[in-house]
């Protein structure tokens, strides 16, 4: 198969059976492979190694593999072999996005189940198999996944190369799927789906998720002919997404026809009326909380996560420190940004597992990218001045080998630093951090952000459809307070079907627990979606 007829146009998709030495689930790895590091490539990947790195890469940064859930564990006892169709759909007015397909060998077309998910964070088309895929293939359901305008499809400008339909890196512009505006951008830059498609895929995570459901059915009756109007009847389709792919489902769900019920864990949701922007906040704790994490209660948490860390914590402190003297906030002391923070709304226990996230400077890192996709900038006028490259040893710009452009499309996560590309500032860090939080408030603010994050807003679930979400209360990444629970009270205000729980102890990152000293006290969130489905379907 190379056509799918969808919606008046005939899109190219590449269709492979995936047999039981390179299953569905994990590649052939199975669970040990999973646990443990992938070997380096000895050479250029084929589209098999490729694969199996992916889903390699998206195991480790999603799931605690370290002690699985049994499970995760049943669902890796045993290979599932099935179809696996690729394809890349572009709706009008928006970003493409990469949308996925796998069909297991014992799917029933007479009775035919769909979940539906998006990628969680801005990872690639493989984000959401550690949590849809485990839980429906070995039910005999097919899972349609969606990148949803993010992922990584990365394109070098020096080489001109970029991603094809199954990830290979090719300078053949016929092949690629996502090109980028070139004009005026640094002739090593390094340019990426989320920050440089130049139409804020934030803004059409729910028409992505829609979309790739309406292509699952229609891929589905392409590879199971004679489709009646009894079958469409007998058809039972959910939505499931983690942090930004909840939010996208949160987002499908206004419209909610085609869907049966949706499950959501720990959304990045701005909703219609009331909580935080993401980038409001992460601007906030990208200034604030290096140097409130310095206060003495963390102090022994801290040197367990210390050896994780790329830079020392200090240095992001001091930068912070000179950033707030420069926006007239003289002689903060740890203590008082901890409270500035508390003021501000931020739980307790959501700043306690915030570390990770700072050490790893997430925060920092993602005011690059959502200024630049919230803006709808081109990729030569990003908010932050700022462009990506491969990086030497002291942190300066270089090309990028063609070793190290194989593993972006397998091994990245979809946004920078990770895969051996880095930030590249214009200015100290203090300055950008002055930079940042100036764009976002008082006289300064950037309206082509302010006006992209007003395009994110998410309503309430249109008509009856059960919804359930579920979000920890230990979150240091998203914080309920700022996007879960505005979204709640105003979808049980709009008379929504909606059941909500915050597990106590469930941080945002389960594949962080497996660090040592991070853990103490907290449990994995994942295993709570395969048991709201559970309850799900019996409610349907």
């Amino acid at each position: 198969m190379e056509w799918i007829d969808f919606e008046g146009q005939r899109v190219a998709v590449a269709l492979h059976e995936q047999p039981a030495a390179d299953d569905l689930l994990s590649g052939g790895l199975g669970l040990a492979g999973l646990q443990v590091p992938i070997e380096p490539p000895a050479g250029p990947l084929d589209r098999a190694a490729r694969r199996r790195r992916a889903l390699h890469a998206n195991w480790q940064g999603i799931a605690f593999l370290a002690a699985p859930d049994p499970g995760l564990v049943e669902a890796l006892s045993q290979p599932i072999p099935g179809q696996e169709l690729h394809a890349y759909l572009r709706p009008p007015d928006a970003p493409g996005h990469r949308v996925m397909l796998q069909v297991p060998e014992h799917f029933d077309p007479a009775n035919p189940r769909l979940l539906v998910t998006a990628s969680s964070g801005s990872r690639g088309v493989y984000g959401a198999v550690a949590l849809a895929s485990a839980w429906a293939l070995p039910r005999g359901w097919a899972v349609v996944h969606t990148d949803k305008g993010c992922g990584t499809d990365w394109f070098d400008a020096a080489s001109g190369c970029g991603p094809d339909l199954l990830g290979e890196m090719t300078d053949d512009p016929s092949r690629q799927l996502f090109r980028p505006s070139l004009d005026d951008v640094a002739p090593d830059s390094v340019l990426i789906a989320h920050a440089h498609s130049g139409g804020n895929p934030e803004a059409h995570w729910g028409e992505y998720v829609r979309q790739a459901m309406r292509f699952g059915w229609a891929a589905l009756d392409a590879l199971h002919p004679g489709n009646t109007p009894s079958r469409s009847q007998r058809r039972r389709c959910v939505a499931l997404g983690l942090s930004n792919g909840g939010a996208a489902v949160l987002r499908a769900i206004e419209q909610p026809e085609g869907f049966d019920g949706a499950v959501v864990l720990a959304p990045n949701v701005l909703a219609r009326h009331g909580g935080r922007g993401f980038l409001d906040y992460a601007a906030e704790a990208a200034l604030w909380l290096p140097l409130a994490l310095q206060v003495r209660e963390l102090e022994e948490r801290v040197a367990e996560v210390r050896p994780f860390a790329p830079v020392p914590l200090e240095q992001y402190a001091e930068a912070s420190r000179a950033a707030l003297h420069a926006l007239g906030w003289t002689g903060v002391t740890p203590h008082g940004a901890w409270r500035h923070l508390r003021r501000r709304g931020w739980p307790e226990a959501a700043l306690g597992s915030a570390l990770l996230s700072t050490m790893f400077d997430f925060w920092y890192a993602a005011g690059h990218t959502y200024t630049a996709a919230l803006a709808s900038a081109a990729p030569s006028d990003t908010p932050m001045r700022s462009h990506y490259a491969a990086l030497d040893a002291a942190g300066q710009p270089r090309p990028s080998s063609e070793a190290e452009r194989e593993l972006w499309w397998s091994d990245g996560s979809g946004i920078v630093p990770g895969a051996g590309v880095g930030i590249v500032d214009p200015a100290p860090r203090a300055e950008q951090l002055v930079r940042l939080h100036r764009m976002l408030h008082g006289s300064g603010r950037d309206q082509r952000i302010m006006r992209g994050m007003a395009a994110t807003r998410c309503a309430a679930p249109g008509g009856p459809l059960p919804v359930q979400l579920i979000h920890g209360q230990r979150d240091g990444l998203i914080p309920p307070a700022f996007s879960s629970l505005p979204y709640a009270r105003m979808a049980r205000r709009a008379g929504a079907r909606l059941a909500a729980s915050y597990p106590a102890n469930a941080p945002h990152f389960d594949a962080y627990l497996a660090l040592p000293g991070y853990n103490r006290g907290l449990s994995p969130l994942l295993p709570h979606a395969g048991e709201a489905l559970d309850a799900l379907l019996s409610q349907l």
